[in-house]
């Protein structure tokens, strides 16, 4: 049997990326596999990045590139980082963001063994969705969950693993067309019959949950099955809400940031 710990979407949250990996470890996973965003709306870069270098250095880890990692690449090296028009909140965060890795003297870029993309067996990991990097087009609604599963299918898949949205979810494509969402914390998928009901998966937000708690998905592959389990992370949000607000943002962007964890 091989497990997998899925994580998503840190940013900069290094306070519930430590009480995540905690529970992947006592789980002794094979691979863990990170699918983007480890900068932007928290405020602790240097603690953030030390944290996943000293967990890949005596572990499997796939560093997946998503859109708030690609920004600093491109930010980093000069080339134009806005792929839309940024909301004030957001072009704050990421020029602070910016400063910190320059203080620090880090190229987020160089820093980690990135990847587009990933896959085992009939499983297959990205940032955002199926189609080409770049596309950071999000699936959220059942259209979009059908045309991701319709394009895992047409490449050879089975179950897709995205994040981007901060939402976990669960959803399978039937007969082709109906969409069900599936509120379930574990799931157990036959491997014969997973190829004509393909799934969607979302682990959810580490660092900036919208909907439910911080989550991941611990997956373990059988001869005749895929397991998942969705996997809440307890931590003190407020020590992540005090650092934002020590950080002198404007007063309506640090209002935003915060908003994010109202339930602290």
């Amino acid at each position: 049997m091989t497990k997998i710990a899925v994580i998503s979407d840190i940013h900069a949250n290094p306070y519930s990326l430590q009480a995540a990996f905690e529970g992947i470890d006592a789980q002794n996973v094979d691979i863990t596999i990170f699918l983007g965003d480890t900068l932007t709306y928290g405020v602790s870069v240097k603690d953030t990045i030390e944290l996943l270098v000293s967990y890949a250095a005596s572990r499997k880890v796939i560093f997946i590139k998503g859109n708030h990692d690609q920004i600093y690449f491109d930010a980093q090296a000069g080339r134009e980082f806005q792929y839309k028009p940024f909301p004030t909140f957001i072009l704050d965060s990421v020029h602070h963001t910016k400063a910190q890795l320059g203080k620090l003297g880090i190229e987020l870029e160089s820093i980690f063994p990135w990847v587009e993309s990933y896959s085992i067996d009939e499983l297959f990991f990205a940032h955002a969705n199926p189609h080409s990097y770049g596309d950071w087009s999000y699936i959220n609604h059942s259209d979009e969950v059908l045309s991701a599963a319709n394009k895992l299918v047409s490449d050879g898949f089975s179950i897709g693993f995205f994040g981007h949205t901060h939402r976990s979810v669960l959803a399978s494509v039937n007969r082709g067309y109906e969409v069900d969402f599936n509120d379930d914390q574990k799931v157990t998928l036959d491997r014969s019959q997973i190829r004509s009901c393909p799934y969607i998966v979302n682990p959810g937000s580490i660092g900036q949950p919208r909907g439910s708690a911080p989550s991941w998905i611990l997956i373990e592959i059988a001869a005749k099955s895929v397991r998942l389990e969705k996997n809440y992370v307890k931590y003190n949000s407020s020590v992540q809400v005090a650092s934002i607000k020590a950080a002198n943002f404007s007063r309506e962007t640090e209002a935003k940031l915060i908003s994010f964890f109202d339930r602290c």
